[in-house]
């Protein structure tokens, strides 16, 4: 489905064995996703102050770069603890997490900032049935994506909702 390959070599009984997984990598964005690049993204004064909260470390790395491509200054936090910790220390115009975490749901992260301020954010899961969007929206969710998040649609409802 991501159109990779998969190849696997032995020498033989007893000797082990490699497998290679290739993806073709994603050029990083320059300007913004492409379908947003002439279709009247908001001119900002500053760029766009993002807190992504990601347990996964890799995720958080891919995810981070491709939201600093588009032009956005990104905090990350893995857990609800560094999160809240950050909203407490930073300003920030947008939320974007996951919502299964170690220490808790992003869920949780979005409650803490509603009770405090007026942030708006975008969940983001591997479960996506009604009920799961029921209860990001009632956290104070704006959006509720699922994994694998779509770059250019998340570049999309960011635009959308941003200040």
């Amino acid at each position: 489905m991501h159109h990779g390959t998969l190849s696997g070599a032995s020498a033989g009984t007893g000797k082990g064995a490699t497998f290679t997984l290739r993806f073709d990598s994603l050029p990083t964005p320059v300007e913004g996703p492409p379908d947003l690049q002439h279709s009247g993204t908001k001119q900002r004064r500053r760029p766009l102050r993002i807190l992504f909260v990601e347990d996964h470390d890799d995720t958080c790395q891919v995810m981070s770069r491709m939201l600093r491509g588009f032009g956005y200054t990104v905090t990350c936090a893995s857990s609800v603890k560094a999160a809240l910790h950050q909203i407490e220390t930073e300003e920030f115009d947008l939320l974007i997490s996951d919502i299964g975490l170690p220490d808790g749901s992003g869920l949780d992260v979005m409650r803490y900032i509603k009770s405090r301020q007026n942030l708006k954010g975008i969940a983001l899961s591997g479960f996506g049935m009604e009920e799961d969007v029921r209860r990001s929206r009632q956290a104070g969710f704006v959006q509720h994506l699922t994994k694998p998040v779509n770059f250019q649609k998340l570049g999309a409802v960011i635009e959308q909702i941003a200040p």
